[in-house]
């Protein structure tokens, strides 16, 4: 029978955001043995929902594949750069929790109004129905404004994607580059490790410290990536025209992801060449 998926694709034939049967499912869940879940907690203070309350997190649901009536609800936002499930143990800092029904933050933009399709593939069948997504009545942003807003957090998601795509690249790279013997490969190995570090597994909390301490220092993949999404999601609060100071921090992270870009495009040629690959 194979996955079941689920996609919302935009008006240019872009998929924004995509379900899946095959989604990430906690196994204990929370939501549904939180006794269970308190023992892998003990285990691994890491884990996602370990520094909430164990009644707060929704349950993780994926997609049905079984046969009959399913519901399935899109949150209006793009795909998240990373796995928001990673970040809700981290993320105290919301408006409040509902009791077993309190959400992954997200890390993507909303959706700006527009004509969507929804695109249902099952079975190797694919079924499409028209969605219109409308802005809120109340707003009366310029449609100049609302432009730019949409225009603007776009790009600057899009290439944090980017960036994140590169990153994920680069440590394949560094692992291969961990057993070469070509020549100039330790140097290469620094090289990478320069311009795409390790994960430290840090909480959200301290990515945040630490894009700070790097915002006067030599981009790498992950600071550029940090801070092209922060500078899209500072835009979406409010369904208002971009400040002066947003514009600004949008050219910023533009400046900065464009100079990693090319220096990574530059090293990643030369480490392919060296090892002898395409």
């Amino acid at each position: 029978q194979g996955a079941l998926t689920l996609q919302i694709v935009n008006a240019a034939g872009k998929v924004v955001r995509t379900y899946s049967s095959t989604d990430r499912v906690l196994d204990p869940d929370p939501a549904r043995d939180p006794e269970a879940y308190n023992r892998v907690c003990q285990k691994n203070p890491k884990a996602p929902d370990c520094n909430l309350p164990m009644y707060w997190a929704a349950p993780t649901v994926a997609l049905s594949a079984q046969p009959g009536m399913h519901r399935a609800i899109w949150d209006l936002r793009y795909n998240p750069v990373a796995d928001e499930r990673d970040d809700l143990a981290e993320d105290e800092n919301g408006n409040g929790a509902v009791p077993h029904r309190t959400f992954p933050a997200m890390d993507a933009p909303w959706a700006p109004p527009g004509v969507y399709t929804v695109r249902l593939t099952a079975s190797g069948k694919r079924l499409e129905q028209p969605l219109t997504l409308r802005l809120d009545p109340r707003v009366k942003t310029p449609a100049v404004g609302l432009s730019l807003l949409a225009s603007l957090s776009t790009e600057m998601y899009d290439d944090a994607v980017a960036t994140r795509a590169a990153y994920t690249r680069a440590r394949a790279l560094r692992a291969r580059l961990e057993s070469a013997s070509a020549p100039g490969a330790e140097a290469l190995r620094a090289r990478v490790d320069s311009i795409a570090p390790e994960d430290r597994g840090e909480d959200r909390g301290a990515r945040a410290r630490r894009a700070r301490d790097e915002s006067a220092a030599p981009p790498t993949l992950r600071s550029a990536g940090n801070e092209l999404m922060a500078a899209a999601m500072s835009m979406q609060g409010a369904d208002n025209a971009p400040t002066a100071n947003q514009i600004a921090a949008c050219a910023r992270a533009r400046a900065r992801y464009r100079t990693v870009i090319a220096r990574w495009s530059v090293l990643e040629k030369t480490a392919h060449a060296s090892l002898g690959t395409n």
